[in-house]
């Protein structure tokens, strides 16, 4: 049976919010949980909710998710992490990049399911590093300072990639280049331009006497930006976290009501029906063990920690700071499931095989494994490292 849209929404909200809470009291992500919740009520367990019912909602999350992050996105602590931020997040990208595609070759995959791969692999959950270290009361350390300091620069290199990327899907000739790179450009000018413009649209729409006009008006223009992205052909979430970027430093928005009115409707009802979303569509036949899936969980994970720590050690860190470093960003997370997404839109069809059997099971199976192991990991090398010795 198929409940209806708004029951649909009831039971995974309830379902989701309740195994939510009991997975943040056992010091565990809640969108464990919440995906968990999709899983019971869809395709896995008790065939409730058709995810195509939901699908456009969903869209609304992840869109509002990725504006979230690009919003609190800061220049200060891209310039904090400097080279160490750089190189640790290139080498941790070209580490998984490189075996990776040699892997998917054998298969006959290619470079485009490699950056997929890399750009889920290579990268790190920033909120659940961050929290781990806030258990462990170690958010004033060198290694966590800049663990946080290299997520910035990582978010941004990672999007500006997974944009290129999907502008380029399918390109083979020159021409096709070149109309995917000017795609890029006009995307780019757009966003600057909007990054101009709209803290004069925000401004004036204070005089507006409409109620909630400032917070309709800065809601209108992420939706544009993701609109444009679309239209173009990136996906539209990566217009959201570029209309983020533009958004945060417009004064009217940073310091007002709107940021937290955002994220609270965001955190309280669109994530959660997001990852809910992802649930409803995981099938325990996607979870098979093959060899392939197997290796590129080994190289993936080995390879994103040898990488995170060569680029500290290029940036200047000592070698049991870069160990500590690569450690905290072993964590996968929400963000992942976003590229994941992205991944699956884009290669449509035709990227089926790669996703339901490839890297849906690598991304789910890391992120349960790092969720347990970094946090554990990070607190035998806090044990091993005296606090005062840590401080600034």
């Amino acid at each position: 049976m198929i409940v209806t849209f708004l029951l649909s929404i009831i039971l995974l909200l309830l379902l989701s919010k309740i195994f939510g809470e009991i997975f943040e009291r056992l010091r565990l992500p809640a969108l464990l949980g919440e995906i968990l919740a999709g899983v019971i009520l869809g395709t896995a367990v008790f065939k409730l909710i058709a995810p195509g019912s939901l699908e456009n909602m969903a869209l609304l999350g992840i869109i509002l998710l990725l504006f979230l992050v690009g919003f609190n996105f800061s220049i200060e602590r891209m310039k904090q992490a400097g080279k160490t931020g750089f190189f640790l997040s290139i080498f941790g990208f070209l580490f998984v990049l490189i075996p990776s595609y040699f892997i998917f070759k054998t298969i006959g995959l290619g470079f485009v399911h490699a950056i997929f791969f890399a750009l889920i692999m290579g990268g790190e959950s920033t909120p659940n590093t961050i929290k781990t270290i806030v258990d462990l009361k170690r958010l004033r350390s060198k290694v966590s300072e800049i663990i946080i300091s290299a997520a910035v620069i990582e978010d941004f290199i990672f999007y500006t990639i997974l944009a290129f990327t999907v502008a380029l899907v399918g390109a083979n000739t020159f021409a096709q280049y070149s109309f995917g790179l000017g795609k890029i450009v006009v995307f780019f000018l757009i966003f600057v331009l909007m990054e101009v413009v709209s803290p004069y649209i925000i401004k004036y729409s204070e005089k507006m006497r409409s109620e909630e006009a400032q917070f309709a008006i800065g809601f209108i223009l992420i939706l544009f930006l993701a609109y444009v992205a679309d239209v173009l052909g990136f996906a539209a979430v990566v217009g959201a976290f570029f209309a983020g970027i533009a958004l945060a430093y417009s004064p009217y928005l940073k310091t007002g009501s709107f940021s937290p009115k955002i994220a609270s409707f965001t955190y309280g009802v669109f994530a959660p029906l997001f990852f809910a979303w992802m649930g409803l569509q995981i099938d325990p036949a996607m979870f098979k063990i093959t060899w392939i899936v197997g290796l590129l969980l080994i190289v993936g994970l080995g390879a994103k920690f040898i990488g995170n720590m060569l680029g500290c050690l290029a940036g200047g860190t000592t070698l049991k700071q870069s160990v500590g470093v690569a450690i905290g960003m072993l964590t996968r997370g929400g963000e992942q499931l976003l590229i994941l997404v992205i991944a699956a839109q884009v290669l449509g069809a035709a990227g089926g095989m790669f996703i339901n059997q490839i890297l849906i099971p690598v991304t789910i199976i890391a992120m349960v494994i790092t969720l347990f192991l970094s946090p554990l990991l990070l607190k035998v090398f806090f044990r091993s490292e005296p606090e005062e010795e840590e401080q600034f």
